[in-house]
């Protein structure tokens, strides 16, 4: 049974020990979006702020593990399709059951929710009046569930996966028929003009940093950024003109490529992400986001096209 795999065991006891600090710190976090009040300076609340100090260093703690070992889930991810039949990469590990999508998304959600907690929790230990105690607290309570919701959906999605039962592979998951009879299918003239104008338009919304266009474009460049991936650049990528996964990318084979241009994707989405958080909270974005952004994306960019003008020069044509 792949849930008792050593890659999954070791995540599923460090999430217990989330949870249950979490569940302990939630207690807390009732009260004292229920109770706190600025314009009180009673001993009650003087002792309540002191609790909620400690609170947020446990659930910053436990935030900042949370988010580390979302890296270690994705290379568990890849290191189990060598043992489940079937699976070439993560792809077939998440498609192992009606779950799996469902819950890398929540996943992913919830790493950008965590790293906005931390950011609100960042700005009110700087607070001398801790301004954002009852606002981080009340924000803590449904991250709580949906934490809760994300640790279900991964024990529902492992348990239905078998070393016995073989799973799709990549080359069925992506295969070219499949992407070409979506909906949403465009020529690749459209992928990349859709990808250049994304990368024009967060360049020159970083540039002026405007928060709100900034935020927006960079969800909205991430996800161009990513439907090109798969349709355009992984191709390049594995030098095959079906292979269109954009999970592969993160083997070994491949020099672990996939890594740094996720966590550029990854800070692209952050800097835009953390610069509507402090809009909302009447706060000036520092420059160094939109340097952030910008710079992330810019390698991003090149990083991306580089394949196929490197593959072009070696082989004097591109790929159909």
């Amino acid at each position: 049974m792949i849930l008792l795999s050593p890659f999954l065991l070791s995540i599923f006891i460090v999430e217990i020990i989330i949870l249950t600090l979490f569940s302990i710190s939630l207690y807390w976090a009732i009260k004292i979006s229920l109770d706190f009040d600025l314009n009180n300076t009673s001993t009650y609340q003087y002792n309540l702020a002191n609790s909620g100090y400690l609170v947020a260093i446990i659930i910053t703690f436990t935030l900042s593990v949370k988010l580390g070992i979302f890296l270690y889930f994705i290379f568990s991810l890849d290191a189990l399709s060598s043992i489940v039949p079937g699976a070439m990469c993560a792809a077939g590990i998440l498609s192992g059951s009606d779950f799996g999508v469902f819950m890398l998304g929540l996943k992913i959600i919830n790493l950008f929710l965590l790293s906005g907690w931390l950011l609100i929790n960042h700005y009110d230990l700087k607070s001398p009046i801790s301004k954002y105690m009852k606002l981080k607290f009340i924000l803590f309570q449904p991250l709580f569930f949906l934490l809760v919701l994300e640790f279900i959906l991964s024990l529902a999605h492992f348990s239905q996966i078998s070393t016995q039962t073989p799973v799709a592979c990549c080359s069925v998951i992506f295969s070219q028929n499949e992407i070409n009879s979506l909906p949403f299918y465009q020529t690749k003239t459209f992928i990349l003009s859709m990808f250049a104008l994304s990368f024009i338009l967060y360049s020159i919304f970083a540039l002026l940093k405007k928060p709100i266009p900034f935020g927006i474009l960079s969800i909205a460049n991430s996800l161009i950024v990513i439907y090109a991936i798969i349709r355009f650049f992984s191709p390049y990528i594995y030098q095959l003109p079906t292979h269109l996964c954009p999970f592969c990318m993160l083997q070994k084979e491949y020099f672990y490529i996939g890594y740094p241009i996720y966590l550029l994707i990854f800070m692209t989405i952050l800097s835009g992400w953390f610069a509507l958080i402090l809009f909302f909270l009447k706060k000036p974005a520092k420059n160094a986001l939109f340097k952030l952004g910008l710079i992330a994306n810019c390698i991003l960019f090149a990083l991306l096209i580089s394949y196929p003008i490197i593959y072009y020069f070696s082989n004097g044509v591109f790929l159909n």
